[in-house]
């Protein structure tokens, strides 16, 4: 199992982005969700690929 951390959490009025790293201070995922249309998105930082894009 991964253990991550948020690393650092960003919110303004339309979107907020936090960043999770691994227990090696390696960056691993970003997440952003727009609240506008309350979607989530959810990039993996090592692969360079979306891999969650969804209205919720």
């Amino acid at each position: 199992m991964i253990s991550l951390n948020r690393l650092f959490k960003l919110t303004i009025q339309i979107k907020e982005v936090i960043l999770f790293e691994d227990q090696n201070n390696n960056l691993k995922f970003k997440s952003i969700y727009i609240k506008r249309n309350k979607r989530l998105k959810v990039n993996d930082l090592r692969e360079g690929q979306m891999i969650f894009n969804e209205v919720l």
